[in-house]
């Protein structure tokens, strides 16, 4: 799955490398405290669910039309939705309403625990050696690296649920 080229033709792989680029681009002279995260969260919601939300209703609306249509298309359940709304969906194995948004669960994962991480190594300064500190960030950031691709490629014999973005963060890395 990640050699496929999404509908822009930029591979999926890139993708995330960029995406992963763009947050830390964005963070980079942040002070990383409660309300850096709050912000950073509204900031990214704010940029990424007007167009996540117009896509998902116009779909509903071409689902709608083809049913007058006497189509068969099947409407997205109630908690399909919700999930959707949520960026869920790939937690509760309840797929896509359009293809593409399997990368948005993804991301919003990701950004959410990134930015948590540096709130939290940001209120462990405080408390610990700058050095302790980025040391044990570079330790934890290749513990995840590894734990990531054993995840992504199921490398001795080690799952995670695919909708956990875990399995694609080394991409991200």
């Amino acid at each position: 799955m990640g050699g496929l080229v999404s509908p822009t033709g930029i591979s999926r792989r890139r993708y995330f490398v960029i995406s992963g680029f763009v947050i830390a681009y964005s963070v980079r002279s942040g002070i990383f405290t409660l309300n850096f995260l709050g912000c950073f969260v509204v900031r990214r919601f704010i940029r990424l669910d007007p167009p996540y939300w117009a896509a998902i209703f116009l779909e509903i609306g071409l689902i709608l039309s083809l049913h007058v249509g006497g189509s068969s298309a099947s409407f997205p359940t109630t908690a399909k939705l919700a999930a959707h709304f949520l960026y869920l969906q790939n937690l509760f194995d309840l797929g896509d309403i359009v293809p593409i948004f399997w990368t948005l669960c993804y991301e919003v994962q990701f950004y959410v625990f990134i930015i948590t991480l540096l709130v939290g190594g940001r209120m462990l300064r405080l408390q610990i050696a700058t050095r302790q500190i980025y040391w044990a960030s570079v330790f934890a950031l290749g513990i995840l690296f590894v734990v990531s691709v054993f995840a992504r490629y199921d490398l001795f014999n080690f799952r995670i649920h695919q909708g956990v973005a875990i399995n694609r963060w080394f991409q991200f890395f």
